[in-house]
């Protein structure tokens, strides 16, 4: 279970990495309850094909300010990678989450790292797993996915209690990442 994501999430720790050493995007210009579909075409349209292309979403030449069709499957790639029901379309919440630095996103790959470190690597029997920041509940059986529902998440917290559940984890949010990752970033990529 924990194999193959952890060693997918290593990779794409390098790989920002390497994008917040060169400070590889901008800042792009966030307009409240504006959309982009393709054919439309904006100078917005331009930015986000370059900050695509520094993740490896957008790999097309166009540079041009049309919302052409490689655009249209690098936003459908980004929304899917990112958590958000892909259909395609240039929201103000895409780019808020494309407007996020580099470096913040390698604190969030090196929280996750640190979570799933503590995660069972091939857990036996039935697993409920509560991904507290996903807001959701995944029930397995054995290597077999039941279902997953969201869950309620709150201040208060009480102990959940399952006789047939081998394992129940709670993720909960990491504090303290360390400011220097860059500086020590052979630790981590090791």
């Amino acid at each position: 279970m924990r194999g193959q994501s952890y060693a997918a999430l290593h990779k794409s720790l390098q790989q920002y990495v390497d994008i917040a050493e060169k400070s590889a995007w901008d800042t792009i210009t966030v307009e409240k309850k504006k959309r982009y579909k393709k054919g439309d075409s904006t100078a917005v349209i331009a930015w986000v094909k370059k900050r695509l292309r520094a993740t490896g979403e957008y790999s097309d030449k166009d540079t041009s300010t049309v919302f052409n069709d490689a655009l249209e499957t690098a936003v459908t790639t980004f929304e899917a990678t990112h958590g958000h029901t892909p259909k395609g379309v240039i929201t103000d919440t895409l780019l808020r989450e494309m407007n996020v630095p580099a470096i913040k996103l390698v604190e969030r790959i090196l929280i996750n790292l640190e979570r799933m470190h503590w995660a069972p690597a091939n857990p036996e029997g039935r697993l409920i797993l509560v991904n507290i920041p996903e807001f959701g509940l995944h029930v397995w059986n054995g290597s077999k996915k039941e279902f997953d529902m969201p869950v309620v998440v709150g201040k208060r917290v009480r102990t959940l209690r399952c006789s047939p559940v081998n394992w129940i984890r709670s993720y909960s949010v990491l504090t303290g990442i360390c400011q220097t990752v860059l500086s020590e970033k052979r630790y981590y990529l090791q």
